[in-house]
């Protein structure tokens, strides 16, 4: 059995956005902006015709959404939680087929 793992880095947030960007780490737990909704939507569009069996993300509210928008055409509403906090402030989102 194969099995393919996407690693995704969470969708921009107004911070990222910034010039120059700010760096979040995990006390500041901004939502998506609008462009990280857009792109994570075109990250969903992407692997929606991939199968997908399982969704994992880390605990901070930018890569939950993150997640939560890619996962949905798979029907992984309850998107799993890795408690681990991210090392060196990188929010990520694992998906396994």
């Amino acid at each position: 059995m194969r099995t393919t793992l996407y690693l995704i880095r969470h969708a921009a947030t107004e911070a990222n956005l910034a010039h120059p960007p700010r760096l979040q780490g995990r006390k500041n737990n901004p939502p998506l902006a609008k462009l990280g909704v857009h792109q994570a939507a075109a990250t969903r569009d992407f692997l929606a015709i991939r199968s997908i069996d399982a969704c994992y993300t880390s605990p901070l509210l930018r890569a939950m959404q993150t997640a939560t928008i890619i996962a949905e055409p798979h029907g992984l509403h309850g998107v799993l939680q890795l408690r681990l906090q991210p090392a060196i402030s990188m929010p990520r989102t694992i998906i396994a087929s």
